[in-house]
């Protein structure tokens, strides 16, 4: 007698012996009982999760000598009929292969016959799916109004093919994965029938292995067994399936971490050399930093499923010592990367390329850490503040050298993109409080001035002044955006240490000026040589408009488009040029 697989030989008979499909097998169950089993049903999922298995047994329990009922003696001519497919009123057609108009037309022409010896002729499409269009509307009439002897039962991996006019006409139910600890109890409990001695860990690669298909893990199983002599060990379970050992995605991953290029790189040579598949090793890389990531979050209900307890323990010993930080960056360049890996040629390269780029990704920052290095500066400049130490392995001496290096380079572009073409350019340290308005333009706070002295040449007029102001405010303060906030505002009025300002700007723009009225005051007592008083207006319209600015002609236009601030900024920042400017006939009139 010919060999018979674990698949076959262990198929579920009855809806007790099905796996974790329970949501299923108990709505059949109901539905038998109450004689309300409907005419078609649809069940989708996963491969080897039992699709085709339950619309056997469902076969089986309407079809047997004692039935209708949900258990099934298995011993009556028509449920051993069923059970090895040798009936002739159950009929199992495979959608892929009988997928034409033709074939459909045929199945139409039988149904009208009534079933020989059961109570339904019953038939069972596999992948109807892969039916033809033309085959999905030839069924629809009939599906939706068979005679009364007639059952429809479709299983399909892909129910989003399927058109919704079949769907609609169909009870559907959706299997789901088989967890991996229900796969091993099951394996686990056939080994033991079949009298094979296997570890919990083999069976638990088995499981793995298979991603939530009890059919994959039989299979998976059955070659273990013909591989393995006598007790099967781990290390002949990994060589059979070209696992990457936990060990080797730990050292590596570490390599990694700590900045050791050379390490990893040898990692991928020695792989290579074996024979290992390094897109498979990619793969597991990603899941292992994603579990490291899980781990250091304290989320280890999610690994508890799918690793053994002293997996987990070496993945929680890993991620104690790293930072949050530094695995999201890890974990998202291998992400960014993937597609790569998965479609290359040659994955060794592009691999090593992954490393390069990533030894060059220096660690980030939290914002938290980032805003307590720049406080502590703020309060002491003379502070050499340097980054907190990182608890990821990197060289903290090199990595403080090479922040202090990078710092310089920061400042210095800093100071050419804010210096005007032609200025001179200089790096130097920064008064706290300009610092300070650098990082935010919110200042709300009075600044009081106290024999204030001007070293500029004096105001000729409210022009002069004002733009003096903008000027200073973007220099010296380090505020970009205040000048352009000011670009149509103008000095009303300078009497005494009185000057009124009218801001001449959207409600929105003059909420932000007015929340920097203390630098404005600050400001312009520096260039009025005094303390002064402000007085911030929100227009000022001017009674006697002189008629250039009512009449303009496209001359008059074009140049002061050409001096307006804002233009001249933008020229200024980007070194850019201006090539054309189109007036409109709304412009002109």
């Amino acid at each position: 007698m010919s060999y018979l697989v674990l698949a076959r030989k262990y198929r579920p008979q009855t809806f007790e012996e099905i796996v974790q499909q329970e949501h299923v097998t108990q709505t059949l169950i109901h539905a038998i009982e109450a004689n309300r089993v409907a005419h078609a049903i649809l069940f989708s999922g996963p491969r080897g999760t039992g699709k085709t298995t339950i619309a056997r047994i469902l076969a089986k329990a309407l079809n047997c000598e004692q039935g209708p009922t949900p258990k099934p003696c298995g011993v009556c001519a028509s449920c051993k009929e069923i059970a090895t497919g040798l009936t002739v009123d159950v009929f199992e057609i495979d959608g892929a292969s009988n997928n034409s108009v033709d074939q459909i037309r045929e199945l139409r022409e039988n149904i009208v016959y009534l079933p020989v010896h059961g109570r339904f002729k019953i038939y069972i499409i596999d992948e109807v799916h892969m039916l033809s269009m033309a085959a999905f509307n030839a069924l629809l009439k009939t599906l939706e109004e068979p005679p009364a002897h007639i059952k429809f039962f479709f299983a399909t991996t892909e129910p989003q093919k399927i058109p919704a006019t079949i769907l609609s006409r169909c009870q559907r139910h959706d299997l789901k994965r088989i967890t991996l600890q229900a796969i091993v109890d099951h394996l686990q409990r056939i080994a033991i029938t079949e009298n094979i001695t296997i570890s919990e860990d083999c069976l638990r690669l088995i499981a793995r292995e298979a991603t939530g298909g009890m059919r994959d893990a039989l299979s998976l199983l059955d070659q273990v067994i013909s591989f393995c002599e006598g007790a099967i060990e781990y290390a002949d379970v990994i060589r059979l399936f070209g696992v990457i050992d936990r060990r080797i995605l730990i050292e590596f991953s570490n390599a990694l971490l700590k900045g050791q290029p050379a390490e990893a790189l040898e990692h991928i040579h020695l792989l290579y050399e074996t024979g290992k598949d390094l897109k498979r090793f990619y793969a597991d890389c990603m899941d292992h930093i994603r579990n490291l990531l899980l781990a250091r979050l304290g989320i280890t209900d999610v690994l508890l499923d799918s690793l053994s307890p002293e997996e987990i323990a070496a993945i929680q010993g890993q991620a104690a010592s790293i930072d949050v930080t530094r695995l999201r960056q890890l974990l998202d360049a291998f992400h960014r990367d993937e597609p790569a890996v998965r479609f290359a040629a040659n994955p060794r390269l592009v691999m090593e390329m992954v490393v390069f780029k990533w030894i060059e990704i220096r660690p980030a920052l939290s914002i938290d850490r980032l805003i307590d290095a720049i406080d502590r500066l703020i309060q002491n400049p003379a502070l050499n503040a340097a980054p907190p130490a990182h608890t990821d392995g990197f060289d903290a001496a090199n990595d403080t050298v090479e922040r202090r290096s990078t710092d310089t380079r920061i400042q210095e572009a800093r100071t050419r993109f804010e210096t005007p073409l032609g200025a001179k350019e200089t790096v130097s340290a920064q008064d706290p409080q300009e610092i300070r308005a650098g990082f935010t333009d919110t200042i709300a706070e009075n600044i009081p001035l106290e024999g204030t002295q001007s070293n500029t040449q004096p105001v000729s007029g409210p022009a002069d002044l004002l733009e003096r102001l903008r000027d200073r405010l973007g220099r010296e303060h380090n505020n970009m955006s205040l000048p352009g906030f000011l670009a149509d505002a103008c000095i009303v009025e300078i009497k005494g240490d009185d000057v009124t300002l009218a801001l001449n700007a959207a409600p929105p723009i003059a909420a932000r000026i007015r929340k920097n009225e203390g630098l404005l005051r600050q400001s312009l007592s520096e260039l009025l040589g005094k303390p002064i008083h402000l007085q911030l207006l929100d227009r000022y319209a001017d009674p006697q408009p002189t008629p250039s600015a009512v009449f303009k002609t496209p001359t008059d236009i074009r140049t002061e488009a050409l001096n307006h601030p804002k233009v001249s900024e933008i020229i200024d920042i980007f070194g850019g040029s201006v090539v054309d400017i189109r007036i409109t006939k709304e412009e002109v009139q």
